[in-house]
């Protein structure tokens, strides 16, 4: 319980940091891209680079512990918020693990991440003001680095997207785990 207060008290100060100095975040870590127009459904996409949806967002991460043995991997808690915008009906969230490996040129989703709620969408009720959550990910690989991508969905009554954004978090650093010999 006293976790997930101090959780809210971070989620609710990194916004507000974020809210202030939107304009020192870099480039990379602020994408924010127009929602999918359904076709023929009368939806506008709204514009690309929304500065309103990207002052509603966070995404951080918490905490990186490194794997002790070779049987135990490494631990990741990675955090996002998200409040509403004008005309919202829900929110969503969804968080996607990114994984980048020495030799490999970028960061790519990892095969086998099959992490309960990673890659699905959570959704507020009706009319929620603010979206928080959290997601440890455990059994983190060395030498890697891991993020988290976190999408943001601002959806109409009709469940239609209204606005659209997209954060990663700081990367993770996972060393080679120390063999144990005995």
């Amino acid at each position: 319980m006293q976790f997930a207060r101090l959780m809210a008290i971070r989620l609710t100060a990194a916004a507000l940091m974020l809210g202030l100095c939107a304009a020192t975040l870099p480039a990379a870590a602020t994408a924010i891209r127009p929602a999918r127009a359904q076709s023929g459904s009368g939806v506008t996409t709204p514009p690309h680079n929304d500065p309103l949806a990207h002052k509603h967002t966070a995404a951080m991460l918490e905490s990186c512990v490194a794997a002790s043995t070779a049987q135990t991997g490494g631990t990741a808690m990675f955090a996002a918020q998200m409040t509403s915008l004008p005309g919202t009906y829900e929110l969503e969230m969804r968080f996607e693990i990114l994984e980048h490996q020495p030799g490999q040129p970028a960061f790519h989703r990892p095969l086998g991440t099959g992490a309960p709620g990673l890659g699905s969408w959570r959704v507020s009720g009706p009319h929620v003001a603010i979206l928080k959550d959290f997601d440890e990910v455990t059994n983190l690989a060395g030498p890697a680095l891991y993020k988290v991508r976190v999408r943001y969905r601002w959806l109409d009554a009709e469940g239609h997207p209204i606005h659209w954004a997209e954060r990663e978090t700081e990367p993770c650093k996972q060393s080679a785990a120390v063999t144990q010999t005995g």
